[in-house]
């Protein structure tokens, strides 16, 4: 009988279930390094996938952190087949046999078995830790050189053309065009700007105002870029005075400066915590002026990611730093308006933004460009 399961991998961190079809007869022959052919409708209940957590050898047990973060016990024997695979693979033919003791704590690994008090391993697709790591380093390092970053001002859905106001100076007003071609991959943040957490979505789910990263090749004049690889996100920036600091659901009220209705802000542990300086702030408050002014992309100032990276940069703070009339500027994912939103970044030492924002009730809302952290790069 023929066990189904698969063993592509996705990204540096993880696995993607495609269908990929193998038996443990099959893996224990030579010619199990040959390419492997899709199958439909692999029997998710017959595999699964995660961090390896602990091993017991002697008793022949692994568990494993499943993305879901519960906790599964797999259960192997001397039947049990292991194979290494380098992240990036897309199925067996370049994979290694190895043994038990060849994998290690923090490894990802594709089991395929049979459910049970613990799952039984039939096959054990490992890929190591360090090898994910080296990946990792070298994807972020092809979005940080060959990337591009900034906040959509005009779609052309005929075209799949996208414009940018971006931090690549190559035209007058700091704008590029992107061009998403089919085959092109798009993604989009829904609660978290975790680069694996990014969900599979389409141009038509873009959006004027939203904030985006693409990977590609840019023109040589600079002025047009072909995206291979789009990730986007609507981000919120609100600015206000605190009103309430509850420590225990890491949860802080305040005023929105704006609107002067109530908002309950939530810092979670990917929240980003900082204390802006003065020229900063001036420069945010210039930045706030020229938007609210001017509806083109040229309303922007300054180089976008340059800003994003010194609100990175800027002092670290916790919760315990805050006080009630403390005035915040939040940032935070958002598919549409609500009083409770979930910071991505929550900044202090604000106090003349957030005061021009009160004296000016009718200006426009925010619009930073800030929001699309640094750490959202795979």
């Amino acid at each position: 009988m023929r066990n189904r399961f698969t063993i592509i991998a996705l990204s540096a961190s993880a696995f993607v279930i495609t269908g990929i079809a193998i038996t443990a007869a099959q893996a224990q022959q030579a010619d199990v390094t040959k390419p492997l052919h899709p199958v439909e409708n692999p029997a998710a209940r017959n595999r699964v996938l995660g961090e390896v957590m602990t091993i017991d050898a002697p008793q022949k047990q692994l568990s494993l952190k499943t993305a879901d973060g519960k906790q599964t016990i797999v259960t192997v024997n001397d039947n049990t087949v292991y194979r290494r695979v380098r992240p990036g693979e897309i199925n067996l033919d370049k994979a290694a046999s190895i043994s038990l003791e060849a994998i290690a704590v923090g490894d990802r690994v594709l089991v395929q078995g049979k459910p049970d008090e613990s799952f039984v391993a039939r096959a054990v697709i490992v890929m190591p830790k360090s090898e994910v790591a080296e990946k990792h380093a070298r994807d972020r390092e092809a979005w940080l050189k060959r990337g591009v970053s900034g906040v959509i001002t005009a779609l052309n859905p005929e075209k799949k053309d996208i414009t940018l106001r971006t931090s690549l100076g190559a035209s007058s007003n700091n704008t590029i065009t992107a061009v998403a071609p089919e085959g092109g991959t798009f993604r989009r943040y829904s609660g978290s700007v975790k680069f694996k957490d990014a969900r599979i979505s389409s141009f038509a789910e873009l959006k004027v105002g939203d904030q985006l990263r693409a990977l590609g090749e840019k023109s040589a004049d600079g002025t047009r870029y072909i995206a291979q690889e789009i990730v986007s996100g609507t981000f919120r920036t609100i600015a206000g005075k605190i009103s309430s600091i509850d420590p225990a659901t890491r949860e802080v009220k305040i005023t929105d400066a704006q609107t002067q209705k109530p908002l309950s802000i939530v810092v979670i542990d990917d929240s980003m915590l900082r204390r802006l300086s003065p020229d900063l702030v001036k420069l945010l408050i210039q930045i706030s002026s020229k938007s609210s002014s001017s509806s083109g992309p040229e309303s922007s100032t300054g180089n976008q990611t340059d800003i994003q990276d010194r609100v990175e940069k800027s002092s670290v703070i916790t919760l315990a730093d805050l006080k009630p009339g403390d005035a915040i500027l939040v940032s935070s994912i958002t598919d549409a308006g609500g009083s409770r939103m979930t910071a991505v970044l929550l900044a202090a030492g604000v106090e003349e933004l957030v005061k021009r924002q009160t004296q000016q009730p009718s200006r426009a809302p925010l619009n930073l460009g800030l929001g699309l952290p640094n750490g959202s790069l795979p």
